[in-house]
């Protein structure tokens, strides 16, 4: 067995195993990727997206119209790590404008240069000691259960699917995807959308009738 197959073969382990828990933020596609194309199971993932998304069903600052709408605007990595202390945040020369520079970055594909430059190195270091940091800001009042079974809806989302349906619009959004925070009672009908099964309940009757029933993200 070779020196790359070894390290492999514990990567593979580590993240197939129920310990120990993995930290990510939004990592459905990675999780679609390693089942997909290296036969690898992503497992016991605390996703601090859907954490976020928890907090702000419960926290008193938010009132009702925004706890409660039924399609919601997914938040993003630096949006939810400006609500963590200032004093605690470990900076970086990125962090200043982290959106704007990531996505120039992304444009000159420096994420493919191997090595990796010192600048990236030094912001993916202060983005992992930041996402610790996050998750003690965010957890504060949740069920952990609760976000643990929300979390493995989220990572499943992608990788759940055989094929994709046809129109990616009514997958790949910025939405939060229907039933993610909460499980369906029951899964009695399939949306024309996502390609998905939710409650009956969850369709207007109008779509229902005529067999072209769309989940509530997908009418939006």
């Amino acid at each position: 067995m070779t020196t790359c197959s070894i390290r492999q073969t514990v990567w593979r382990s580590v993240l197939e195993s129920q310990m120990p828990v993995k930290l990510m933020f939004n990592c459905r596609d990675e999780s679609d990727t390693l089942h997909k194309m290296h036969g690898t199971w992503l497992a016991h993932v605390v996703d601090l997206q859907i954490v976020n998304e928890l907090q702000l069903q419960i926290d008193p600052r938010n009132n009702s119209r925004h706890r409660y709408v039924p399609v919601r605007r997914l938040e993003g990595l630096v949006a939810c790590m400006r609500k963590m202390p200032e004093q605690s945040l470990k900076c970086s020369p990125y962090f200043d404008n982290t959106e704007s520079r990531s996505s120039k970055d992304s444009s000159r594909n420096v994420w493919s240069e191997r090595p990796l430059r010192n600048e990236m190195v030094r912001y993916w270091s202060a983005e992992t000691l930041n996402k610790f940091t996050l998750y003690e800001t965010l957890k504060t009042g949740l069920d952990m259960e609760t976000v643990s079974r929300a979390s493995e809806r989220y990572v499943n989302y992608y990788r759940s699917y055989e094929a994709l349906p046809v129109d990616t619009k009514y997958i790949f959004h910025c939405y939060l995807p229907h039933n993610i925070l909460t499980e369906a009672a029951s899964l009695d009908l399939q949306c024309t959308g996502c390609r998905k099964e939710f409650a009956r309940e969850d369709f207007n009757e109008t779509s229902g009738r005529r067999n072209i029933q769309k989940c509530p993200v997908c009418r939006r």
